[in-house]
Formats: C-alpha cells, structure tokens, sequence
C-alpha cells in the first residue's frame, strides 16, 4: 500500500491505496481537495491518534521497558 498504514487508519486518519497506483493516488488527492470537512476531520483524528500514541510518557515507558529487558538479559 502506499502511505504508511501503520500511522493511518484509511478513512479515519488518512487515506491508503495500492503502491504504484498512480489513479488511486489521484482520486484520493482529488477526495481530499474537494472535501473541507473531511480533511478537517481526518486532521483532528490523526492528530488525536499521535498524542494519544506518541506521547512523552508512552516513548518514556517503552524505553525504560527495553533497558528492563537488557538488565534482565544480562543476568
């Protein structure tokens, strides 16, 4: 797929299509140019998906979860 479907949910966050799709990426460029209130509403809703996932606190907490694991390993 084109994009990165891991950072969006298609139709919730972002749009996806099919890599070397030169029409589908077309359309979805097309959708989005067209439609205000739904770039306002995937914009709110990706933003809302970043805080809520890559926050602070959450890349704190999986850093110090991978030093745990290589103390433990090294024991």
């Amino acid at each position: 797929r084109g994009g990165i479907p891991e950072m969006g949910d298609d139709g919730e966050t972002g749009m996806l299509f099919a890599v070397n799709d030169e029409r589908a990426l077309q359309g979805c460029i097309e959708k989005m140019n067209s439609d205000a209130g739904m770039r306002a509403e995937m914009g709110r809703n990706g933003r809302e998906k970043a805080e809520r996932l890559y926050n602070a606190d959450n890349h704190y907490d999986k850093i110090m979860g991978v030093y745990d694991a290589c103390e433990k390993a090294r024991r």
